[in-house]
């Protein structure tokens, strides 16, 4: 949500048209708006493992490297979801909207706080088009169970096509918004 209100507002302030006058292409553009966040939601994460080490005991029995390697795909994939709402929002408003209503059935359905063996068929069936649900999959295999790469790949496959098409989905809105 906060990398889709930074475009709205780049927007509305007319400071967008700036960047497009740069020899940067559009793509570009909007990786360098995501990157910052994704260091933002780095620092979380590390404060979030530290305090799991220090007040729980909760130790990651694989590889660090590996669950940071799917931490960053799942950023990249969900802030370049959020620059694809952002393409559609036409005010900061819009945008907030656009992610709270994307943002809650995430962390509802997607097994983040119940397991989506519980729920009936068709929303078990919409977690899956969820990115949420594939990181919270390759976090607890790879934080509980010490999984390696092979047990989280289709984890990881499914994240890193979400972040391609979400790039290129909101580069194209983008575009034929332009003109």
């Amino acid at each position: 949500m906060l990398a889709s209100v930074a475009l709205v507002l780049e927007r509305e302030r007319g400071t967008f048209e700036q960047l497009l006058a740069t020899p940067l292409s559009l793509a570009e553009i909007m990786l360098g708006k995501i990157l910052p966040y994704v260091g933002v939601g780095f620092i979380a994460l590390t404060m979030m493992m530290t305090g799991n080490y220090f007040f729980y005991g909760i130790a990651v029995k694989g590889s660090l490297v590996l669950l940071l390697g799917v931490a960053l795909v799942f950023m990249l994939a969900t802030m370049a979801f959020g620059i694809f709402f952002s393409s559609w929002a036409q005010n900061v408003q819009q945008a907030i909207f656009l992610g709270f209503f994307v943002m809650f059935p995430s962390v509802i359905v997607t097994g983040i706080l119940v397991p989506t063996d519980n729920y009936p068929a068709f929303v078990s069936f919409l977690s899956h088009c969820l990115p949420a649900r594939y990181f919270a999959h390759a976090l607890r295999a790879i934080t509980l169970k010490g999984a390696g790469l092979a047990e989280v790949s289709t984890d990881l496959l499914f994240l890193s096509a979400f972040f391609v098409l979400s790039l290129a989905a909101a580069v194209r809105v983008t575009k034929a918004k332009l003109g």
